[in-house]
C-alpha cells in the first residue's frame, strides 16, 4: 500500500464531531500526521477566520476554504477563486425573493441580512438591509438559508459562470465555477508537487464527492448519505466515533486497524 503523504478532510460531520469540537483523539491523529510529515490539509465551507478564531488548537499545514474559493497554501500565499463583485446578483436574489435570508462571504466577513447566529452560534456577522456596504468589493461566495424546496428557484438568476451548491440539505452556496474541493485539491497538489495518488481524503456531504474521488484513497464517514459512501473507496466509522482520527492512526500505525468497513 502506498505511503500516504497528504491528508485532505472536511470539519463539520468529518473530523468535528456532532457537538462541533475536536476530541482529543482527532486532535492526537493530526499531531502524528505532521510528525510523520504528512501534509494536513483542511477542506471546508467555512471560511479562514472560523477555522483560526473556533478551532484555534486544530492543527492543519494547508487549507481549502469556502468550498474550493480559497486555497491557503503552508507559506500562507492565498489564492482565490471568488464571484467577484456580488452586488447585481444580490439585488437580483433580493427582487425574486424580498423576504430571502442572504449573506454574502466578501473581504473575509459576513454580511446578513438575517441573524447568522441561528445557524452558526457566536459568529461575527455585519447585519444590513441591501448589503450596500459591498461597495463593489469582490465575494467569496453568497449564502442562502433557506430549504432546499426554495433553493432550487434561484438557480435560474445565477449567469453561467457560478453555480449553487446545497450543504447539508440546508444552505445554499453560490460559488464560481471550478470552485470545489476537489478542484482545489487537485490545484494545492500541483502547487506543492505531490501526486493526488498520495493523498488521502474525509468527508461526508455530497460536496465532499468529488474530493473523495479524486484522492487516492477517499473516505466517507458512515454517518454520510448513502451516495457519499457509494463514491468512496472506503467508509470509516462515523464522526462520534473518530472515524477519520481512527484511520489516519491505524496508517501511521497507531492502531490496528482503521474502525469501518471498506466498500
Amino acid at each position: 500500500m502506498a505511503p500516504i503523504r497528504m491528508i485532505a478532510f472536511d470539519l463539520d460531520g468529518t473530523m468535528l464531531r456532532s457537538d462541533k469540537t475536536v476530541s482529543p483523539l482527532a486532535l492526537e491523529a493530526l499531531r502524528l500526521a505532521g510528525e510523520a510529515d504528512v501534509l494536513r490539509v483542511v477542506a471546508t465551507a467555512r471560511p479562514v477566520r472560523a477555522v483560526r478564531e473556533w478551532l484555534p488548537a486544530l492543527p492543519f499545514d494547508a487549507g481549502i476554504f469556502h468550498n474550493g474559493a480559497v486555497i491557503l497554501l503552508p507559506d500562507g500565499t492565498r489564492r482565490e477563486l471568488g464571484v467577484g463583485d456580488a452586488a447585481p446578483l444580490v439585488r437580483a436574489f433580493l427582487r425574486f425573493a424580498p423576504a430571502c435570508r442572504l449573506g454574502v462571504e466578501s473581504m473575509d466577513r459576513l454580511f446578513a441580512n438575517f441573524d447568522a447566529g441561528e445557524i452558526w452560534p457566536g459568529i461575527a456577522f455585519t447585519r444590513t438591509a441591501d448589503f450596500a456596504e459591498l461597495h463593489g468589493d469582490p465575494a467569496e461566495k453568497l449564502l442562502l438559508a433557506e430549504p432546499p424546496a426554495k433553493l432550487e428557484a434561484f438557480r435560474a438568476l445565477l449567469p453561467p459562470e457560478l453555480y449553487l451548491e446545497i450543504s447539508e440539505a440546508t444552505l445554499g452556496m453560490v460559488l464560481r465555477r471550478g470552485a470545489t474541493k476537489e478542484n482545489a485539491l487537485r490545484r494545492l497538489a500541483e502547487a506543492l508537487d505531490l501526486p493526488l495518488a498520495a493523498a488521502a481524503s474525509f468527508g461526508d456531504d455530497v460536496n465532499d464527492i468529488g474530493m473523495l474521488r479524486a484522492a487516492g484513497i477517499g473516505v466517507a464517514m458512515q454517518n454520510a448519505p448513502e451516495n457519499v459512501r457509494a463514491a468512496a473507496d472506503e467508509v470509516c466509522a462515523s464522526n462520534d466515533e473518530d472515524g477519520a482520527a481512527r484511520w489516519i492512526l491505524a496508517r501511521l500505525g497507531g492502531l490496528d486497524k482503521p474502525a469501518g468497513r471498506g466498500v
